[in-house]
C-alpha cells in the first residue's frame, strides 16, 4: 500500500480540524436556534389561544397549522445549515491543500534536488535559497553532510588505493626473486636458506598489513562503553613490552594522575601500545620514554616523550594510512599503519593527537580524550 505524502496528511489534518469544527459549530448552532425558534412557537400559540371571539365580531378567523409550519422551517433550517457546513469543509480543505502544497514547495525542490546526489556528483551542492527558515537550516546541514562524504569517500578511496599498492608491490617482488631463483639451476643449501627466509620476510610483512587493515575496520563496530583507568592502562602496556624495553636498556617513568574515561578498552590499549612501540624501536640505547598524565574538567592529556632521533619529515603526515616516517639514523620496516590506526581511534573517542619536538631530544606525542566520550 504507497503511503500518504506528507501533503496529504497535513491536508487531511487541517481538514479533519476544519470539520469536526465546523460540525460542532452546527450541531451547538443548530440546537441553540431550534430551541429559539420553539420559544417563538409557543409564544405564538399561547398569544393565539388568548384572542376572544368577541374582539373579532363578523370576521372569518382562518388559523393556520403553525405547529407544521414551524417544524417545516426547523427541518429547511437543519438541511441547509449540513449543506452549508459541508461547503465550507470542503472548500476549506481546498484551500488547505493548495496552501500545503505551496508551503511544501521548496522541500519537494530541496527532495527532487537530493535525489539527484551521488557518488559521482557529491562536489554538486544544493544551492541554499535563503528563506530564513527551517528550510534553509536543512539545506545547509544537507550541504555540509555531501562535504564531509565526499571527503571520506576521497579517502577510502585513497586508502584502498594505497592498501592494494602496499599488498601488490612485495607480492611483485617476491614473484620476480623465485622466478629468477628458478631460472638457476645451480642453487646451493645456503641460497635456499636465502629465498626461504626472503619468502618469510615479505610473508611477515603482508600478514601484518592485513592485520593493521582488519583492525581498522574493526574499531569501527568496536562499542565503547568500558571504564578505563588510563594510568592503569598505560601501566599494563608498559609490562608487555619491557621486553623490548629491556633489550635497548630504557628507562620509563609514568607520572600524574590515574583519570577514569569511557571508551573501549581493547582500543584504548592498541593506542598507546603503538604509541610506545614506536617510542622503543626509534629510541637509542640507554634513553628515556617519560610518560606524563593530567587531567583537567573535561579531558584526560597524556604526553609520551623519548629521546630518540626525532622526526625529520612533516609530521602532519606521519598519521596518514602507508605513510612510513623517516627518523635519523632508522629507517623505518613497518607498514605505515601504525600511527593512521592510533588516530582513527581516538577520532572514535572524540580524540586528538599531535607531534612535536621533545623538549630536549626525541619525539612528544601529546594525547587527548575527552572523559565522557559521547
Amino acid at each position: 500500500m504507497k503511503k500518504l505524502s506528507l501533503k496529504w496528511k497535513l491536508t487531511i489534518l487541517s481538514a479533519s480540524i476544519v470539520a469536526v469544527t465546523s460540525f460542532v459549530i452546527y450541531i451547538l448552532l443548530g440546537i441553540t436556534t431550534v430551541s429559539e425558534m420553539n420559544k417563538i412557537q409557543k409564544a405564538v400559540m399561547d398569544n393565539m389561544d388568548n384572542i376572544e371571539p368577541k374582539e373579532l365580531k363578523g370576521a372569518i378567523m382562518i388559523v393556520p397549522d403553525l405547529s407544521s409550519i414551524f417544524y417545516n422551517g426547523k427541518s429547511l433550517f437543519w438541511l441547509k445549515s449540513f449543506g452549508i457546513t459541508v461547503l465550507v469543509v470542503v472548500i476549506a480543505g481546498f484551500v488547505t491543500y493548495k496552501l500545503v502544497e505551496r508551503f511544501l514547495e521548496p522541500i519537494t525542490d530541496l527532495k527532487n534536488r537530493m535525489k539527484e546526489v551521488n557518488v559521482q556528483n557529491l562536489s554538486n551542492q544544493i544551492e541554499v535559497k535563503e528563506t530564513g527558515d527551517e528550510i534553509e537550516e536543512i539545506t545547509i546541514s544537507f550541504n555540509d553532510m555531501i562535504i564531509r562524504l565526499s571527503r571520506l569517500f576521497s579517502e577510502e578511496k585513497s586508502f584502498l588505493q594505497n592498501a592494494a599498492h602496499e599488498l601488490r608491490t612485495p607480492l611483485a617482488v617476491l614473484k620476480t626473486k623465485i622466478d629468477v631463483f628458478k631460472k638457476n639451476e645451480y642453487n646451493s643449501i645456503e641460497d635456499y636458506k636465502k629465498m626461504l627466509a626472503s619468502v618469510t620476510e615479505y610473508n611477515d610483512r603482508m600478514s601484518h598489513m592485513v592485520q593493521m587493515l582488519l583492525q581498522i575496520q574493526e574499531s569501527q563496530t568496536i562499542e565503547r562503553k568500558d571504564e578505563i583507568n588510563i594510568y592503569d592502562l598505560i601501566d599494563e602496556v608498559i609490562m608487555d613490552l619491557s621486553i623490548y624495553i629491556d633489550e635497548k636498556h630504557l628507562s620509563v617513568s609514568e607520572e600524574g594522575d590515574n583519570p577514569q574515561i569511557i571508551g573501549s578498552d581493547l582500543l584504548m590499549y592498541r593506542v598507546f601500545y603503538n604509541l610506545l612501540e614506536n617510542a622503543i624501536k626509534y629510541n637509542v640505547d640507554g634513553g628515556y620514554i617519560n610518560i606524563l598524565i593530567k587531567e583537567n574538567m573535561d579531558d584526560v592529556i597524556i604526553k609520551i616523550e623519548d629521546s630518540g632521533c626525532g622526526i625529520e619529515s612533516e609530521k602532519k603526515k606521519i598519521f596518514e594510512a602507508f605513510y612510513r616516517e623517516r627518523r635519523a639514523g632508522n629507517e623505518s620496516n613497518g607498514v605505515g599503519l601504525g600511527l593512521h590506526l592510533v588516530k582513527k581511534i581516538l577520532e572514535l573517542h572524540s580524540g586528538r593527537i599531535e607531534v612535536k619536538d621533545g623538549e630536549k631530544v626525541g619525539t612528544q606525542f601529546i594525547v587527548t580524550i575527552p572523559k565522557n566520550n559521547k
